[in-house]
């Protein structure tokens, strides 16, 4: 279980521009913090979905990271971290 006191920390296995966090809570909405070396500070997205389901946040980030930081703002489980390699077709 990870709260806002528990970061998660995620090896990316190559630099990424995109990262996708799926959250699951007991309301289903939550904020969803991502920071990572040479950030400027913490990027914040609101995950909304159903309680007890899981919820994604989708960051494009402002640099390619190959180690992020995770917090969300309520007590609850990250089920899903995702990422698109930088440079990387959509």
């Amino acid at each position: 279980m990870f709260g806002r006191a528990t970061p998660l920390r995620v090896a990316l296995p190559a630099p990424s521009g995109q990262v996708v966090v799926g959250v699951m809570t007991e309301t289903g909405r939550v904020a969803v913090e991502l920071d990572g070396e040479g950030f400027r500070g913490p990027l914040v997205v609101s995950a909304r979905g159903e309680p007890h389901h899981a919820a994604y946040a989708s960051f494009t980030l402002p640099e390619p990271a190959t180690e992020v930081e995770l917090r969300v703002g309520a007590p609850g489980y990250i089920t899903f971290v995702g990422h698109r390699a930088a440079g990387s077709a959509s």
